[in-house]
């Protein structure tokens, strides 16, 4: 017999009547009325859940807890239930996980690990209390829920070669592996696990913009870290604190090499003058540190240049190198590519050697003409002298071993023929003479002279042509005008005044000059062929003759006069002399001169009353002639008074006889 007690409605005691009836042989008596009690429980049931999966802290654990009814022959999930989870005890706050049923009995509980204060292993007790109207039984059941650190990953980028003894930089990522999160910098502890006897000295810069970490190492006093490959053992952690990450570490594999090097052209060369030293400065540098490179020595064109014969080096700031070349090594003029290799000695820091083309011009030497002593100023028809030399401009030197033919001279544009001028050396200079003629016809006034010298092309130290060009000009000569001494005229004379005219630097006499004559002190009008006459007797003497009656027009007029005299020269007459400024001239007209002679009175000894006879001459000394002159001018007294002889008389003889 069986039957469903749900018909009892509760459980606990319910009795029941059975009454059991016979039919048939052999006539069983019937039973009724028979009273059955029977003890009905509470469904049995069973929380079935495996223990959650360990899991990284601050994640979410899922489980799924299934509420069953074992009372059965088969296990029914019991879908009325309400879930509460206790840890020591205490319920769990429901906000700490979240509770998603299935209707079938299977409830899925994700749990926050957050709830705990560190990873650990903790006890949970999931509860379930049965809601339904089955009476089944409540339910629960304890698993150990390990809550672990949170696993990280310690990586970093491939690092390749490095420096001998230089900065060793690594890129790092430190992260959750779980969620590929970078961990910043704030709790983090870094160490270097290689011991090599000698501390590290590095810095780890966090870098908020690539969320990765830049790990700086000096390698400078690390001795085990030579030439070839090496790895390094990192380690980094995090503080135990929430979200409590584990440490990890990792290797890292690089190469010590060489340091690379770098040759730059710091300043080109500029063209240097043939026989100059052409100088350009180089940088030898380190590119792995950024710094000049000293102590390195120099190969020019793999040796075809010798250092300190052909070329030396100057040591600047540490990687400075100024290169000086004789030019002259090279060659003609022209452009030429030399290999500058710096080479380093061996040894640490082990840099490599590095090479660069330069490419270098050799130039003509400039040279000018200079006017040493510049050309006088001539007077016309005198030469046009001064001299000049060939400067090398770079040294001041004189250039000498120039030949006439290398000298051209250009007068007013115009070259002049070897006949036309001398060249006379002077040391490394020439002197050049050029007579004013060939300048002009006339005279000339800033007339423009040109000395060009022009190099032969091909002969060494290869020269510029040059030339230079200078302002000449002549100046009219001189007439020297020397006047005679002018004699005391007798009045009536002609009085004669000569002077000379000759050229003052030649001493030719100077005919054809303009003669400007006056009288000036008194002011006497005088006119050629009237008053006066100018005869040139001789070239260059010249007479003016004065009719003295045209000066002397009573006894007041006797005395001195002062003339002037001015000689002039047409300006359009070779050979240009220059006017002379007026010279003042003194002629003097006086009276006569007459001597006044007497002889002897006859006779010697006469009676009183008796006639004495005195015989005078009167001359002209002037023009030595006896003089002839009315008897009453002539006064006769006694020596010692003024008596005059009476009677007495005078009688003219002729020729100045009386």
């Amino acid at each position: 017999m069986s039957f469903n007690t749900a018909q009892f409605g509760d459980v606990g005691l319910a009795g029941f009547y059975i009454n059991v009836t016979w039919a048939g042989v052999p006539f069983y008596a019937n039973k009724t009325m028979q009273v059955v009690y029977v003890t009905v429980t509470m469904r049995q049931t069973q929380i079935n859940y495996d223990a959650p999966a360990p899991t990284p802290y601050g994640d979410t654990v899922t489980f799924v807890v299934s509420y069953l009814d074992i009372s059965g022959l088969t296990d029914v999930g019991i879908p009325d239930a309400t879930v509460t989870i206790y840890y020591l005890g205490v319920a769990v706050p429901g906000g700490n996980y979240i509770l998603t049923p299935d209707g079938l009995g299977n409830f899925e509980i994700q749990f926050d690990t957050d709830f705990f204060a560190q990873p650990g292993y903790y006890g949970l007790n999931v509860s379930l209390t049965y809601t339904g109207g089955y009476f089944s039984d409540d339910a629960s059941a304890v698993r150990t829920l390990n809550v672990r650190y949170r696993t990280t990953l310690l990586s970093a980028n491939p690092v390749g070669q490095v420096g001998y003894e230089t900065t060793l930089e690594i890129t790092l990522f430190f992260q959750d592996i779980l969620t590929l999160a970078n961990i910043e910098d704030t709790f983090i502890t870094f160490e270097i696990l290689n011991d090599t006897g000698t501390p590290w000295i590095y810095t780890l810069t966090w870098r908020p913009a690539t969320s990765d970490y830049l790990l700086s190492i000096t390698t400078i006093g690390q001795t085990t870290l030579t030439l070839g490959d090496h790895s390094l053992w990192l380690n980094m952690s995090y503080a135990y604190i929430s979200p409590f990450y584990r440490w990890d570490d990792v290797y890292v594999g690089f190469t010590i090499r060489t340091r690379t090097s770098a040759l730059d052209l710091q300043e080109a060369p500029i063209p240097a003058p043939f026989g100059e030293n052409i100088s350009f400065v180089v940088y030898y540098w380190d590119a792995d540190v950024t710094e000049g490179i000293s102590g390195a020595s120099f190969i020019l064109n793999s040796g075809a240049l010798v250092e300190d014969v052909d070329f030396f080096v100057i040591d600047g700031v540490p990687g400075v190198y100024t290169m000086y070349i004789d030019s002259a090594v090279l060659g003609a003029l022209g452009t030429y590519s030399i290999n500058v290799a710096a080479i380093w000695s061996g040894g640490a820091p082990y840099h490599n050697n590095a090479q660069r083309a330069v490419s270098v011009t050799t130039i003509r030497r400039t040279a000018t003409v200079d006017i040493l002593e510049p050309a006088n100023q001539p007077r016309y028809l005198d030469n046009v002298v001064f001299t000049f030399a060939y400067i090398d401009s770079i040294n001041g030197l004189q250039i000498p071993g120039i030949l006439s033919t290398d000298v051209s001279i250009y007068a007013g544009g115009t070259l002049l023929t070897a006949g036309q001028y001398t060249l006379t050396p002077s040391g490394s200079a020439f002197i050049v003479t050029i007579n004013s003629t060939v300048l002009a016809p006339t005279l000339v006034h800033d007339f423009n002279v040109t000395v060009y010298v022009n190099w032969n092309d091909g002969t060494t130290p290869f020269y510029t042509d040059d030339g230079t060009s200078m302002k000449v000009s002549t100046t009219q000569r001189i007439i020297l005008v020397e006047p005679q001494q002018i004699e005391t005229t007798p009045v009536h004379d002609l009085m004669n005044i000569t002077f000379f005219l000759s050229d003052e630097d030649n001493g030719n006499p100077v005919s054809g000059a303009i003669i400007l004559f006056r009288c000036i002190n008194p002011v006497i009008s005088l006119t050629e062929g009237v008053e006066y006459t100018l005869i040139e007797y001789l070239p260059g003497e010249y007479t003016i003759s004065i009719g003295t009656d045209y000066l002397v027009f009573g006894p007041t007029d006797l005395g001195n006069f002062i003339f002037e005299l001015e000689v002039q020269w047409n300006p359009i007459n070779s050979p240009f002399y220059k006017n002379k400024i007026p010279i003042k001239l003194t002629g003097s007209v006086d009276l006569i001169l007459i001597s006044l002679q007497s002889g002897v009175p006859t006779p010697s000894s006469v009676q009183i009353t008796d006639n004495v006879t005195i015989q005078i001459t009167l001359t002209d000394l002037d023009h030595n002639k006896g003089i002839s002159v009315p008897v009453n001018v002539i006064h006769v007294t006694y020596y010692g008074t003024s008596i005059t002889p009476n009677p007495m008389t005078i009688t003219y003889l002729g020729s100045g006889i009386y």
